[in-house]
């Protein structure tokens, strides 16, 4: 599940944001969420209905993207959240990470192969480890 509401009564009530990851940039995640919610409040969006138990397969449900080319492709469809983040800030986020992409492709990292997102290529520890 995606974002959970814990403690529902008291002073300890909150929402549990679980989509991002340890390596999220915070900043980012905080720019998109708080996005997210004044296009809710500026379209009367309604949340849909809780979900128990595990989302994936689920009828109605949407999952999300499972890789990096495909993330970017969301985003750009995302025209509430691209307006919201401005076209400067973008252009440069969508042209780094495809230079990612490209820089990973290069080194024969191929995301559409079988389980590539159940390891770590060699090319990610020379790139990434310095970032952990």
């Amino acid at each position: 599940v995606a974002v959970r509401v814990k403690g529902l009564k008291g002073e300890g009530a909150h929402l549990e944001n679980r989509i991002p990851g340890g390596a999220s940039n915070p900043y980012l995640v905080m720019a998109g969420v708080i996005a997210a919610g004044i296009d809710g409040i500026r379209n009367k969006i309604e949340p849909p209905p809780a979900t128990t138990g595990i989302a994936y397969g689920l009828a109605g449900v949407e999952n999300l993207p499972t890789g990096l080319p495909q993330a970017l492709a969301a985003l750009e469809a995302d025209h509430a959240l691209a307006d919201l983040l401005g076209p400067e800030f973008m252009q440069l986020f969508l042209a780094v990470k495809r230079h990612e992409i490209g820089k990973a492709a290069s080194h024969g990292a191929d995301a559409s192969s079988p389980g590539f997102l159940d390891r770590v290529d060699p090319f990610e520890v020379e790139e990434y480890f310095e970032f952990l």
